[in-house]
């Protein structure tokens, strides 16, 4: 009969070796040892007893490696002339374990081991940091380049998220180069070295920047009603983990594995891609509503005394937590021009507005204009085809105004109680 097997997830990087060494010998003192690594640790149970092992982090081993290649099988002879059974690898560790006390440990050179765990180690974490320095560096400078971007809330907090990524990966960097010094350091002075488990705050700094990560897309679901973007996410999310499973089970050669994540890069994009284009076939997933406000404070009739049908050319708005923009372009029916074009840009933040000005304002185009009579802070305006061009600063918001007739005082009074500038 076949001794009963339980999953375990519990990982370990290689600068955590003793720490997974330690880990399998208390299992083994509770009856269950360790019989594969992978995305799951399994163990099967037997009887409780004391069983030594070593996690040997072996320098010809790849990543890539889910069974023993040709230079591990080198390694695991020479392990078991020295006493040693081999167990299982993934990566590049290999686990040995023995029930002989007199079997020499499998570390003797402390240098080399450290100079193997602290390379691997640095290339993960950069990899990790660069990745989320590029994502979050882009995705910050389509916000400002994109002036609609700032008020728009799933895309800052997707820079939010981006960002916490971006901080959690400069403090393992930062927490990487201080650790590689202490061994450095104790190597010199030739003290015993121990791989231990990474620091507390270190570990639940990375769980909560991971749930906040699973909070995003929850939130990402529910607060902005986005369920087509969610569920194509998870069933990706879900396809791929069955199939990186699938392979892992298969335990294909380091080549053939090698080849199957590089092209990933190519069909893993492409799969989400097919995955998306068929959930917006499906139109009652989607609920997300286009930016088209309903209705516009103002209209050419509160301008004009002239009696005019009018209907909106264009419109759209835009609300986050920096502020909102409102935009809008009336004209008389049966006229493609329009006869008033606004753009309402609000936020109480003084630096939105000040990035806003920036962006729309052009010296060379804009001439000063005399602010007292629109009550603004500055005012400036430009030449156009039609009528003038006005751009105008108040403490709380930006207007964008076009208007075809005579700006006169009450034209002006009736746009700024319409648009609730005070």
């Amino acid at each position: 009969m076949r001794n009963a097997r339980k999953r375990v997830w519990k990982r370990f990087s290689y600068r955590e070796c003793d720490a997974m060494k330690e880990y399998l010998e208390q299992m083994a003192e509770k009856g269950w040892y360790l019989k594969k690594l992978g995305a799951w640790m399994v163990f099967e149970q037997g009887i409780p007893g004391k069983l030594r092992y070593a996690v040997h982090v072996f320098v010809k081993g790849s990543e890539y490696d889910r069974k023993p290649e040709e230079d591990t099988e080198e390694l695991i002879a020479c392990c078991e002339a020295a006493g040693w059974k081999f167990v299982c690898n993934y990566g590049k560790f290999c686990v040995f374990c023995t029930n002989d006390d007199s079997a020499v440990e499998l570390e003797t050179d402390e240098e080399i081991r450290f100079s193997v765990i602290q390379k691997e180690e640095s290339k993960k974490i950069w990899f990790y940091f660069l990745c989320f320095a590029f994502f979050f560096v882009i995705t910050l400078r389509q916000i400002f380049l994109d002036s609609n971007l700032l008020f728009d809330n799933e895309t800052v907090l997707e820079a939010g998220v981006l960002f916490l990524m971006f901080l959690n990966g400069s403090i393992d960097l930062f927490e990487g180069k201080r650790w590689a010094f202490k061994i450095k350091k104790r190597l010199q002075m030739g003290e015993s070295v121990h791989y231990s488990r990474y620091p507390l705050w270190l570990r639940s700094i990375d769980h909560i920047c991971f749930w906040m990560c699973i909070l995003y897309f929850i939130v990402q679901a529910l607060w902005y009603d986005n369920a087509i973007g969610f569920i194509g996410f998870f069933i990706w999310f879900c396809t791929i983990f069955i199939i990186i499973s699938v392979i892992n089970r298969l335990q294909l050669s380091r080549e053939n594995h090698q080849l199957f994540v590089w092209s990933s890069i190519f069909w893993g994009p492409l799969l989400y891609v097919v995955l998306s284009f068929a959930l917006q076939s499906v139109g009652t997933l989607s609920k997300n509503e286009e930016g088209m406000p309903e209705s516009f404070p103002l209209a050419i009739s509160d301008l004009s005394d002239e009696t005019v049908k009018e209907e909106v050319l264009y419109g759209e708005y835009h609300s986050g937590w920096f502020g909102s923009k409102l935009y809008c372009a009336l004209g008389k029916e049966d006229d493609v021009y329009a006869a008033l074009h606004y753009e309402v840009i609000e936020s109480r933040f003084s630096w939105v507005l000040d990035h806003q000005w920036k962006k729309a304002y052009d010296e060379s185009v804009y001439e000063e204009t005399e602010e007292q009579i629109w009550g603004a802070e500055r005012a400036v305006k430009r030449k156009t085809y039609g009528a003038d061009m006005y751009l105008l600063r108040y403490p709380d918001c930006i207007l964008v105004f076009q208007f075809d007739g005579e700006i006169t005082p009450q034209v002006i009074e009736n746009t700024r109680e319409k648009l609730k500038i005070n």
